[in-house]
C-alpha cells in the first residue's frame, strides 16, 4: 500500500477531492448593512447533511455531489485550496477524503483548518468540524480522532457561501504520534497511480533554458505555454498541449515566462499538473526610442484599444475602457455595439465590481452619442441599479472599499444629475434626490481622505481604480468639487511617484496581490509611465481608457519626483510610512506599531453607529479589507509590509504566508499579504522586524522573496544573505537558518522554520567598495534576538515586541 509521511507540522498532504458543487443562492432576508447580512447567510448556508458512505470511497464512482473524485496532494498540499471568486452569490460545496495508516489501536489530537462549514467522518463516524463558514480569519477545531490498526478513512463535507473572494479551504493537522502515523488514499489503486505521477512533477528542476527531469516522462505526459493575456477574448482560446512522453527535458526559448506540465495516470485518467515560472524571463516593458508625451499618449490608447475587453478570470470581461480608448482613436475594428449591450447585461445583473462597468458608461454617455435604442437601454438599466447596500435589491456586489465606495457615490450624483426626472425604484428616490445624495457622499469621502489619506495607500492595483473613479469626479461635478478631487489625485500620483526607483514602485501598500512580486510591472506603472515615458510601461488593467476625454492633466514635477532620492516618513490612514530612496538602494516600510498615534475609530464596534454615514462604511472596510493600524501580532489581509530594492527588478521582501501554497484566490495568499504582522522598524538603512506566529495560526514559517537571477552577486555567510546589483548592497539576516524552496519560481525563495523569529535587512552604496566591505560592515551589526525577552538588536538598532489586539479583523 502507497503511503506518505505527514508533513514537518503534522498536516496530511495528500487527499482525494470532489467539487466545487455551485448552485445559485438566493435568501428572502434583507439587511442594509450587507457585511452583517452576508455574515448572517454564512450561518445559513450550510445544510450539515446527515451522510452514510464515508468510508467507502472509489476514484471509480462519483462522489454525493455527483462529481468525480480526484488527487490533491505533495510537498504544499497541507491546504486543499478550491478557493474561487464569484461575482454573484453561490452556494458551494466540495468534499474531501483522506486515510490515516495508524501501527496500533490510537487516539489521538487533531486540528481542522477551514473558513468552510465542515463535518468530518472517521471510519464512517462524525467525530467533529465547524459549525459555520467564516469569512477571517481561518476557522480553527479541535477533533479527537479514535484510531484503530491498520487503515482509517477521513471524510470531509464542506460548504460556504460563495460571494467575491471565497476560501474553499481545508486541512487536517495532526497534534502527536506523528512519526507513527503515515497518509494513503481511501482507494489505494489510486494511491499506487498518484504517486510516481507526483514524484515525477516534484522532480522538476527549472534551469535558465531548459525544464529538466529526474527520468523519463511518462505516457500521456504533455507541457504548455501560459501566457497571462489580459484581453478575454484570447484568455479563452483552447491551449495546444506538446506531447513529451519518454523525454527528460523540455528546452526553454527566450521571450516565454510561464508553462504548465501535466501528465495522465490511473484507470480514469486522472490529471496532475505543476505550474512554472521563469523569473528571469519576467522583464520590464520600455519603448525606445523613448517616445514623446503625446506619442507615449497614443500607445498607451493603442494597447487599451486592442483589447477587446478586460479579461476577468470568470466568466466575462469587462470592455467598457477599450470601448472608451477605441472610440477615442475613432477604432471600428471590435464589435462595440455588442459590447455595449454585454456591459449593460453585466450592469442589469449587478455582479460584483459592476459599480467599474458604470462610471465608464456614464463617461462614455457624457462624451459620445449612442443610438436611440441604446441610449434608452442605458436610461433604464442605470435607473435600476443599486447605487448603495441600504437600497432594495439582492447581490454580492462589494460597496465598502475605499475605491468601490467612491465609484457608487460618484455614480449615484452623475446618474442621478443626467436623469432628474427619472424614478430610481431600488433607492426609492428620484434623480435630482439621488443627485444630492451622491453628492453628499462625495463630499464625505473628499474631506474623509484630505484628513487621514489613503487606506489602500500606494495600492498598485487600486490606486488605478480609484484615479478612474476621481477623474469622473473632476471631470463631471462642480467646481468646487472638481477642484478638491484634482488635488487628492494629485496627492495620489505624487505619492506613487516618490516610491518610483529605477524603473519600479518600490513601496509598502494597503492592498496587493501577487504581481507585488514584480514592481516594475505593478499596474500603477501605467501611470508613472503617462508622467514619464522613459518608465517601463504597464497595460494597468486600461484605466487610462478612462483619461482620453478627461480635463485631468498630470503635475509636471512627478517625473522629477520618480528620479530624486527622498528621506521621508509620512502617515496616510493609521500607517505610518518610512522611505529611504538612495542613488543605488531603496528601502521603505511601514512601522508595526506606529508610535505614537490616535487611532480613527472604527465604528463597528459602536453600538449606537449610524451605519449609512461614510464613517461606518470606512469603518466596515477595515474590518473586511485590512486594517492600516499596524499592531504586532494581528492578523493580516493584502497589506504589503516592506520592500528592499537595488532597481526596479531586484527587490526582496518578508511576509508571512496566508496561504499554504501558490495557486487560489486567497487574500492574504501566499506572497501578497500578511498572514499575522510582526513587530517592525525602520531606521535610516536597517529595517528589523519580530515574528511571534499564535497557535491560532495554521502556517509557522515565513518566507523571503529573493530572486537570485536579478543580482550580479549573491553569497551566503553564516546567518547573513548578501546581495549586490550594481553599485548598491542588501544584507538580510535570520535567526533560524534560511532553507531555500522551490515552488512556481525557482531560486527566488527562502524558508524561515519557526514561531518565533527575527529578521535584520541591511542595505548600503558606493561607499562599500566591494562585497567583501559590505560582508564585513554586515558582520558588525552582530545581529541578535533574545526570544525570551522578546528584543532583536542589530548594531545601534532594537526592536521589542508587545503584543497588539484588534477585535476589527475577525468577520
Amino acid at each position: 500500500m502507497q503511503s506518505w509521511p505527514l508533513d514537518r507540522q503534522g498536516f496530511v498532504n495528500h487527499y482525494m477531492v470532489s467539487g466545487s458543487a455551485v448552485r445559485p443562492f438566493f435568501s428572502r432576508e434583507r439587511d442594509h448593512n450587507q457585511l452583517r447580512y452576508e455574515a448572517y447567510l454564512r450561518s445559513i448556508v450550510a445544510e450539515h447533511p446527515a451522510l452514510t458512505g464515508t468510508e467507502r470511497v472509489s476514484a471509480a464512482e462519483n462522489s454525493r455531489l455527483d462529481l468525480p473524485w480526484h488527487f490533491s496532494g505533495g510537498r504544499d498540499g497541507a491546504f486543499i485550496n478550491l478557493s474561487d471568486f464569484y461575482a454573484e452569490m453561490r452556494r458551494v460545496e466540495f468534499d474531501a477524503a483522506t486515510a490515516l495508516i495508524a501501527p496500533h489501536p490510537m487516539r489521538v489530537r487533531a486540528v481542522l483548518w477551514s473558513y468552510a462549514a465542515v463535518d468530518v467522518y472517521c471510519n464512517g463516524v462524525l467525530v467533529g468540524g465547524l459549525h459555520q463558514p467564516v469569512y477571517k480569519p481561518i476557522g480553527r477545531a479541535e477533533i479527537s480522532l479514535p484510531l484503530r490498526a491498520g487503515k482509517n478513512v477521513l471524510y470531509f463535507s464542506c460548504e460556504t457561501l460563495g460571494v467575491r473572494d471565497t476560501r474553499s479551504v481545508v486541512g487536517l493537522q495532526i497534534m502527536e504520534s506523528q512519526v507513527e502515523i503515515q497518509v494513503t488514499l481511501p482507494d489505494e489503486r489510486l494511491a499506487d497511480a498518484a504517486a510516481p505521477a507526483l514524484e515525477f512533477l516534484e522532480s522538476a528542476e527549472l534551469l535558465p533554458h531548459a525544464l529538466r527531469f529526474s527520468r523519463p516522462a511518462p505516457d500521456g505526459t504533455s507541457w504548455t505555454w501560459d501566457r497571462n493575456d489580459p484581453d478575454y477574448a484570447h484568455a479563452h482560446l483552447p491551449k495546444t498541449w506538446n506531447d513529451i512522453s519518454g523525454k527528460t527535458e523540455i528546452i526553454l526559448p527566450d521571450g516565454e515566462a510561464y508553462l504548465t506540465v501535466r501528465l495522465r495516470f490511473g484507470e480514469q485518467k486522472h490529471i496532475l499538473q505543476r505550474r512554472f515560472e521563469r523569473t528571469e524571463q519576467i522583464k520590464p516593458a520600455y519603448i525606445l526610442p523613448v517616445p514623446s508625451y503625446e506619442e507615449n499618449l497614443n500607445l498607451i490608447y493603442r494597447r487599451i484599444a486592442d483589447v477587446e475587453s478586460l479579461s476577468r478570470g470568470g466568466e466575462f470581461g469587462f470592455p467598457i475602457a477599450n470601448m472608451l480608448a477605441r472610440k477615442y482613436l475613432g477604432d471600428t475594428s471590435k464589435d462595440d455595439d455588442r459590447l455595449m449591450l454585454e456591459t449593460l447585461d453585466l450592469i442589469e445583473k449587478r455582479v460584483d465590481c459592476a459599480d467599474f462597468l458604470v462610471c465608464g458608461l456614464i463617461r462614455y454617455l457624457k462624451n459620445y452619442p449612442v443610438s436611440e435604442d441604446a441610449a434608452k437601454l442605458a436610461r433604464e438599466v442605470l435607473a435600476h441599479f443599486r447605487y448603495w447596500m441600504d437600497q432594495d435589491g439582492f447581490d454580492g456586489m462589494c460597496f465598502w472599499s475605499e475605491n468601490h465606495c467612491l465609484m457608487f457615490y460618484a455614480s449615484a450624483m452623475q446618474a442621478g444629475e443626467m436623469y432628474p426626472e427619472e424614478y430610481f425604484p431600488l433607492a426609492r428616490m428620484t434623480g435630482r434626490e439621488l443627485h444630492a445624495w451622491g453628492r453628499g457622499k462625495v463630499l464625505d469621502w473628499l474631506d474623509d481622505v484630505e484628513a487621514y489619506g489613503f487606506e489602500e495607500f500606494l495600492s498598485t492595483v487600486y490606486m488605478c481604480v480609484t484615479f478612474a473613479a476621481l477623474i469622473n469626479v473632476v471631470d463631471f461635478a462642480e467646481e468646487a468639487i472638481s477642484s478638491r478631487a484634482a488635488k487628492i489625485t494629485d496627492k495620489l500620483l505624487s505619492m506613487l511617484a516618490v516610491h518610483t526607483f529605477k524603473g519600479g514602485i518600490i513601496a509598502p501598500q494597503g492592498r496587493v496581490y501577487r504581481g507585488v512580486l514584480y514592481p516594475f510591472q505593478a499596474g500603477a506603472m501605467a501611470l508613472m509611465n503617462l508622467a514619464d515615458p522613459a518608465q517601463p510601461y504597464d497595460y494597468g488593467e486600461g484605466w487610462l481608457g478612462f483619461y482620453a476625454t478627461s480635463r485631468y492633466r498630470f503635475s509636471a514635477d512627478l517625473k522629477e519626483k520618480m528620479a530624486r532620492p527622498a528621506s521621508l516618513s509620512y502617515t496616510t490612514g493609521n500607517a505610518r510610512i518610512i522611505l529611504e530612496k538612495r542613488r543605488d538602494w531603496c528601502l521603505t516600510s511601514v512601522q508595526i506599531p506606529r508610535e505614537p498615534f490616535v487611532r480613527w475609530e472604527n465604528e463597528t464596534q459602536k453600538p449606537d453607529a449610524d451605519p449609512s454615514g461614510h464613517a461606518f462604511v470606512k469603518s466596515y472596510n477595515e474590518c473586511f479589507h485590512g486594517t492600516t493600524c499596524f499592531q504586532p501580532g494581528v492578523y493580516g489581509y493584502q497589506q504589503h509590509l516592506w520592500y528592499a530594492a537595488l532597481d526596479g527588478e531586484a527587490a526582496v521582501f518578508i511576509n508571512h504566508p496566508g496561504s499554504a501554497s501558490e495557486g487560489g484566490d486567497m487574500r492574504p495568499g501566499y506572497w501578497h499579504g500578511s498572514g499575522v504582522f510582526p513587530a517592525l522598524r525602520q531606521e535610516g538603512n536597517v529595517l528589523g522586524m519580530i515574528y511571534r506566529i499564535p497557535e491560532a495560526h495554521p502556517l509557522h514559517y515565513i518566507h523571503l522573496y529573493c530572486p537570485e537571477c536579478r543580482f550580479d552577486e549573491v553569497r551566503k555567510t553564516g546567518s547573513w544573505l548578501l546581495l549586490r546589483k550594481g553599485k548598491g548592497f542588501i544584507g538580510l539576516w535570520s535567526s533560524a537558518p534560511m532553507e531555500p524552496w522551490n515552488g512556481e519560481n525557482f531560486r527566488c525563495e527562502q524558508r524561515v522554520w519557526g514561531s518565533d523569529i527575527a529578521c535584520v535587512c541591511f542595505c548600503a552604496g558606493r561607499e562599500m567598495p566591494d562585497m567583501n566591505a559590505f560582508e564585513n560592515t554586515a558582520l558588525s551589526l552582530c545581529p541578535a534576538y533574545s526570544a525570551d525577552d522578546q528584543t532583536l538588536s542589530a548594531g545601534s538598532f532594537s526592536l521589542s515586541w508587545h503584543a497588539g489586539q484588534d477585535a476589527t479583523q475577525y468577520l
